[in-house]
């Protein structure tokens, strides 16, 4: 490093630059409104009223609102990609992309369009996604049966049966809202606009493995984690699960009880494995 002159009044090791804590947005923001191609994304933090103008008409409606620094952002509701209010509302605490389509610097605040963002988004995924590929997703919606992730614009359905290679009882028990993770392509239908993922296509499987650690007649310890109508499920190591044929009010076990099983039937083409319960404990 080069000896440099130093003022007897400044700090030792003062070196004429100094750190700035306070980003200035306003040039991304500015980028964003003048590049088509530039989407910008963030937390919504609130739901409020705006007067905006569309079709040439003024309407008061919900907007998300968003904050970069020191500057708000307002999505309203008619260029956000939802149906309505409620849906709106679901987006908050999420984050979600967007282009600036309006910006009043005066008032430090701009106007933003998360449905022409989704659409550009979509619109290169639909052009590149094949079945089989991989794709980062995040997820959107969680109920009991399946989840809805964003793969780039497009909302893919992640059914139960393709998070795990073993019985998943309660979907919400293992991601939620937020969440990113690889997915593998599995169905695509683009006359329907529809695409199905997959997650246990990129987990280990147990299988045909399984069958070198467990034999008919076995007695084994295992965890209740599914009861259906035709059986009880019992979870043996992750990915592999029991079923047991016995009617659940004979025995009436609750989720996470442990059990001892019997096995009496292995299928390694199907990966399945039948068996009875033979003894519950009554800690989890």
């Amino acid at each position: 490093m080069a000896l440099k002159v130093v003022n007897i009044t400044q700090a030792e090791g003062f070196t004429g630059e100094k750190k700035s804590f306070v980003k200035d947005p306003w040039p991304d923001i500015q980028a964003s409104r003048q590049n088509r191609n530039t989407l910008l994304q963030g937390i919504v933090m609130a739901i409020e009223e705006h007067t905006i103008r569309v079709e040439e008409k003024e309407k008061k409606m919900p907007c998300a609102v968003v904050m970069k620094e020191y500057v708000k952002g307002i999505i309203p509701l008619a260029f956000s990609g939802c149906a309505g209010k409620e849906q709106l509302r679901k987006l908050m605490g999420q984050i979600i992309a967007f282009k600036v389509i309006g910006i009043e610097k005066e008032s430090n605040l701009f106007i933003g369009s998360r449905q022409y963002a989704l659409e550009r988004m979509s619109k290169a995924t639909w052009e590149s996604v094949k079945e089989n590929d991989t794709r980062t997703a995040v997820v959107r919606e969680v109920n009991l049966r399946g989840v809805k992730v964003d793969i780039g614009g497009i909302l893919a359905d992640l059914p139960a049966r393709y998070m795990s290679w073993g019985w998943v009882n309660d979907v919400r028990e293992l991601v939620e809202v937020g969440d990113s993770f690889d997915v593998k392509i599995i169905v695509i239908d683009r006359e329907k606009q529809r695409v199905e993922v997959s997650l246990r296509d990129l987990l280990p499987c147990p299988w045909p493995d399984a069958t070198k650690r467990y034999s008919k007649d076995m007695e084994v310890l295992g965890v209740v984690t599914g009861l259906p109508d035709y059986g009880i499920f019992v979870n043996l190591e992750p990915g592999v699960d029991l079923l047991a044929k016995q009617r659940r009010e004979e025995i009436r076990p609750g989720i996470g009880e442990k059990v001892t099983v019997v096995i009496t039937k292995i299928d390694p083409q199907k990966r399945h494995i039948e068996g009875f319960i033979k003894k519950r404990f009554k800690f989890r």
